[in-house]
Order: structure tokens, then sequence, then C-alpha cells
């Protein structure tokens, strides 16, 4: 199954926040529980902004939303450029169908070629 993935953009707010909201997601996650839109949408207006490291990005089935994802520089000193973070969720109805391995394809795919990543964590 092909499953689109995109660049996340603020007016993905509302999905990233119904995916966080959901207790099977976010137990798993270093997210807080009880997210809100407006928190989401701040986030992603921040992280998307031109000039920022980060790269969020967005999981399709049937042009919903199901999966987000995050690589974030872990650090601004010299002896960490090298590495960046990694976070994935999915949400529960859409588990077990392949959305968490085309975002990390992705993640990887872009952390190798484009952002010299040495490490994920």
């Amino acid at each position: 199954m092909n499953i689109p993935v995109r660049r996340a953009t603020p007016r993905d707010a509302a999905a990233f926040a119904k995916i966080m909201a959901d207790p099977l997601v976010y137990g798993n996650l270093l997210q807080m529980p009880m997210p809100n839109e407006e928190l989401w949408h701040a986030r992603l207006s921040e992280s998307t902004a031109p000039g920022k490291p980060d790269l969020l990005l967005c999981a399709e089935l049937d042009g919903e939303v199901v999966g987000t994802s995050g690589l974030h520089p872990a650090g601004a000193q010299l002896r960490r450029r090298h590495a960046m973070m990694l976070g994935i969720s999915v949400a529960p109805s859409a588990q077990r169908r392949g959305v968490g391995s085309a975002l990390m394809a992705a993640m990887c795919d872009y952390a190798d070629r484009w952002a010299g990543a040495l490490r994920l964590s």
C-alpha cells in the first residue's frame, strides 16, 4: 500500500492534537496528555518557519492525517550537530497498516540525504 507522506503545516494542527490526545498514543510518547489545537498550531508554525532545521511530516490514509513524525536537532553544540531526535505517532485506527514504516522511511531518507545526520535517537 502506498501511504502518502508530506510536510506538516499549521493547517494540520487539529489532526496533530487529535492523534496526540488519544491515550493509546500519548502514553508511549514524550508528549503531555490533553493537547489542544492552539498548542499544535503554535508548534507547527514555529517549526515550519523558514530556516528551521526541524522536519515535521504527516501520513495520510484516504485523505485523513493518521500519522505524524518529527525530526529535530539534538542540540546546537558543536559535538551534537550530527545527532537528531525522532518521534512518531500513529492513530490507533491506522496502526499495523504501514503508516509508521512510511514515516520512518521518509525521515531516515531526509536524515541521510539532506540533513547530514549520523545519529537518530
